[in-house]
């Protein structure tokens, strides 16, 4: 008890409902409304996968502590709505390069890291590589966040993606925001993976 109650004190109210009650994020520091992100998951029935031959666009991310990392997935379905999945989420980094090519050999597409984050140290090992400005990422995170709310966007539904929703904020950046890595009490790379993957489907409108 003692223990909470100086983490308490060290902490602010929804960053301790964060860390110790299983509570979101309120108001503006969650990354999405809780119930407009669950009615964008779906199972992965209803998103599918894209056609063979069909191009793709990937995001890999890697935690802060470098302890994990995710692979991710989106391309436009039918009806033009644009679909993202998380596709491995895993303890490390030697395993990333072999799953995105193995994933390649199916559909091709470029590869989005993000170049000011812990996935940037992958760029040199990742096919068709794209290295997204802090700008890019920034404007990633509010698209996504703008599919989410206008109903544009169908998520396969992950507990590792859930997760990273669940314990991730928004920090502000320039003038907008992005997924704040070092604030979020979950590892975020599911969800990091995901925006970055969406990123340049989204902006191919």
């Amino acid at each position: 008890r003692a223990f909470l109650v100086d983490e308490l004190a060290s902490m602010d109210r929804d960053e301790f409902l964060r860390a110790y009650g299983n509570v979101w994020a309120a108001g503006s520091d969650a990354v999405f409304p809780s119930m407009l992100w669950d009615a964008a998951n779906v199972s992965t029935l209803e998103t599918g996968r894209p056609e063979a031959g069909q191009e793709v666009r990937y995001g890999v991310d890697v935690s802060v502590q470098r302890d994990a990392a995710a692979v991710a997935m989106a391309w436009r379905g039918a009806g033009g709505r644009v679909h993202v999945a998380l596709i491995a989420h895993g303890p490390g980094t030697d395993w990333v390069a072999g799953e995105v090519e193995r994933l390649r050999e199916r559909w091709e597409g470029p590869v989005s890291v993000d170049g000011s984050g812990p996935g940037s140290t992958l760029a040199v090992r990742l096919p068709s590589v794209d290295v997204l400005t802090g700008r890019r990422v920034m404007r990633g995170c509010g698209d996504l966040y703008d599919s989410v709310v206008s109903d544009g966007v169908r998520v396969a539904r992950d507990g590792a993606l859930s997760r990273a929703v669940e314990g991730a904020v928004r920090r502000p950046s320039s003038d907008g925001f992005v997924w704040g890595r070092r604030k979020s009490v979950t590892d975020i790379s599911p969800l990091y993976a995901v925006t970055l993957a969406a990123e340049g489907v989204l902006q191919a409108k």
